[in-house]
């Protein structure tokens, strides 16, 4: 068997994410998007649209989920093909598009110095928690615009669920149409990860 596993051999079953195994409900652990982009990142600006697309993808399924996250993930691989990673608690649980984006770039700030342009990106949302449960958020938090988020979020997925997802967009998404229009979800370069069983 550990041969067997070892060399990438594995003859189970396919099982969705949300099956019992062994009488225990496995939840999942992280929802995160990545993309190979169809060009080189060059900049800041390039980097903060691929991050909306993906903020957008992973906040969008971590409110149809139910969740909030507590920590956000990174990768950044450059077009060397060298990997940069990156992760982080944020100051609030969320699952607030805006949010998302302004943390992930928080993190690429911490650790890309933009000696070779960028090629890929991935963003995952961690430490999930149900969103029906109270949070905490910080004492310095503007609530009101907080809430607006939430609102704003809330329309554009109700809009996009039944006029599709082209129906509004955010203005960065314009700067690159190749890019910017990408519908990250219908493409499903996602991953829901469970924890394993070690």
């Amino acid at each position: 068997m550990l041969w067997h596993n070892a060399n990438g051999f594995d003859f189970s079953p396919v099982r969705p994410f949300n099956v019992k195994l062994n009488n225990i409900e496995r939840e999942v652990i992280s929802i995160g998007n990545g993309m190979t982009t169809p060009r080189d990142l060059v900049n800041d600006e390039d980097v903060r649209l691929v991050f909306t697309l993906l903020a957008e993808s992973v906040g969008r399924r971590l409110r149809e989920s139910g969740f909030y996250c507590r920590g956000l993930a990174i990768d950044v691989r450059d077009n060397g093909l060298l990997h940069h990673s990156k992760q982080g608690l944020l100051n609030s649980p969320t699952h607030i598009t805006a949010e998302l984006i302004e943390a992930a770039m928080a993190l690429f700030y911490q650790i890309y110095d933009w000696q070779r342009p960028i090629r890929s990106l991935q963003l995952r949302a961690e430490k999930l928690l149900p969103s029906n449960q109270p949070i905490q958020v910080s004492f310095f938090t503007d609530r009101k615009r907080r809430e607006r988020n939430i609102k704003v979020d809330q329309t554009i997925d109700a809009l996009r669920r039944r006029y599709g997802y082209h129906c509004i967009q955010r203005g960065i998404l314009h700067c690159d149409p190749e890019m910017g229009l990408m519908d990250l979800k219908a493409i499903r370069a996602d991953q829901l990860t469970l924890p394993t069983n070690n």
